[in-house]
């Protein structure tokens, strides 16, 4: 079936412009047979893919069913999504709610932490937290009556966090790898003019002047810490529901450091600017990629994906 045709004959090929259309509604019936080819095809072409994909390991033969619920508690969250952008409400009674951050995050996780019977109150961890209240993946939830620990190197942020987030303890620190952590316990920051592109690599900087976004706007000092050390002082024998990093291009060093025995974080939220980011090393882990925004990747524990799905 040629898509071409369908578009000469001003019929749209995607559901969206079939009912967008006054007139595409209108002609929809008499078309119906097109779309049912075109759709013949589009379920022979996934057979035909599906063949060549290699054969599932034991352990994703173990879970046959997780990619599924991904895929349905997505699409669900995708309509709740739509309907907020649109301002209408989510359901009977239910008032429309705002996202906070970039991509709209902070909904797609409030939503699974919801029906996977996490409390209303939820525990999480916000390392490169910058802006308190905008482009923020933790906000929504702080407003929702939950606290946490906001991680942020540079000083210029503290007074907001005071003002607008008083029940969250902050650490004015910069989160580092083991092995990046200078012998002296304290590591230069390089600010950008783009606040978005600040980080401890002097690659990031010269990469963000190459792409137009500014250079070099100051160099800091600020103590150095481990996540590790982050979720002793903070998290020791509690649940951490939310975990959410942004430490511009050393995320998944970070990552990598977290103890897994001992802390398991409901829902893991990585700035990943659309790269796979540590997918495989949280397989491991036991957590399933549930979303990718382009800009972050949200990875949640696999038997929170199950609990969400009854």
């Amino acid at each position: 079936m040629d898509l071409n045709n369908l578009r000469a004959r001003g019929i749209s090929p995607t559901p969206r412009g079939r009912v967008a259309n006054p007139i595409r509604r209108l002609l929809w019936p008499f078309n119906a047979p097109y779309y049912g080819a075109l759709l013949a095809e589009i379920d022979a072409l996934r057979l035909q893919i599906r063949a060549q994909q290699p054969r599932p390991t034991q352990r994703e033969r173990a879970d046959p069913d997780i990619d599924a619920i991904r895929k349905d508690l997505m699409a669900i969250a995708h309509r709740l999504a739509s309907l907020e952008e649109r301002g209408e409400p989510a359901g009977p009674g239910e008032a429309a709610r705002p996202s906070y951050a970039q991509c709209g995050e902070d909904r797609i996780v409030a939503y699974l932490l919801r029906i996977a019977g996490a409390p209303q109150a939820i525990r999480y961890l916000d390392i490169g937290a910058a802006i308190p209240d905008g482009d923020n993946n933790t906000f929504l939830f702080y407003r929702d009556g939950g606290s946490g620990v906001l991680v942020e190197a540079e000083p210029a942020y503290l007074p907001a966090y005071a003002a607008l987030r008083p029940r969250d303890a902050v650490e004015a620190v910069a989160v580092v790898p083991a092995a990046r952590r200078p012998p002296g316990g304290t590591v230069e920051v390089l600010l950008a003019e783009n606040p978005g592109w600040t980080s401890v690599l002097p690659e990031r900087i010269e990469e963000a002047a190459r792409l137009g976004k500014g250079g070099l706007r100051e160099r800091i000092t600020v103590p150095a810490a481990t996540i590790g050390e982050i979720l002793d002082r903070h998290f020791a024998g509690q649940e951490l529901h939310l975990l959410s990093l942004d430490v511009e291009g050393i995320d998944e060093e970070v990552v990598r450091e977290i103890d897994f025995a001992r802390y398991r974080p409901w829902v893991i939220v990585i700035e990943t600017m659309g790269a796979p980011g540590p997918e495989a090393f949280l397989a491991g882990h036991g957590y399933a990629l549930y979303a990718d925004t382009h800009v972050n990747r949200i990875f949640v524990r696999r038997d929170v994906l199950e609990r969400a799905a009854h």
